[in-house]
């Protein structure tokens, strides 16, 4: 017969692989998301699809879905002109301009700076392309370059 402290671990493990168990389903959700509003706006750019993890992640699956079937029906219908009207929004700028609007109206600007600003780029990507300063000691006369 186990103790009443080896059957709250039990529990308390049992508990704790529910909650992971649950989270992976929630990530996994989450990426077919993404995945799903990208192939059907057609987007590839890294900048686009790093915009609709953070509005997925923000906004909930659910959500993001509702404002994707929203955009494909307004671009059955004649889609969206931008604002200067030279033109019409593509599925993306509409399925965009959409969050964007919904989000505003609920005064969430927090979110619409969150998931609209560009990321900053990592040191590694600065230092990658940051152009080659260095010059061979041999291509240097009275410190002037060759």
């Amino acid at each position: 017969m186990r103790s009443k402290r080896q059957q709250q671990k039990q529990q308390r493990e049992q508990e704790q692989k529910r909650q992971e168990t649950q989270k992976r389903q929630e990530e996994r959700r989450v990426r077919q998301t993404i995945d799903q509003i990208a192939q059907t706006l057609g987007e590839e750019k890294e900048r686009v699809l790093d915009q609709i993890d953070r509005l997925v992640r923000y906004v909930g699956p659910d959500t993001a879905l509702q404002h994707l079937e929203r955009a494909l029906h307004i671009e059955q219908h004649g889609g969206l002109m931008i604002q200067d009207d030279s033109r019409r929004r593509t599925p993306g700028g509409v399925f965009f301009f959409l969050v964007k609007e919904q989000l505003r109206q609920e005064e969430r600007l927090q979110e619409i700076k969150i998931i609209f600003s560009k990321p900053k780029k990592s040191a590694s990507e600065i230092n990658h392309q940051a152009p080659d300063t260095t010059r061979p000691a041999e291509s240097m006369s009275n410190g002037h370059a060759a």
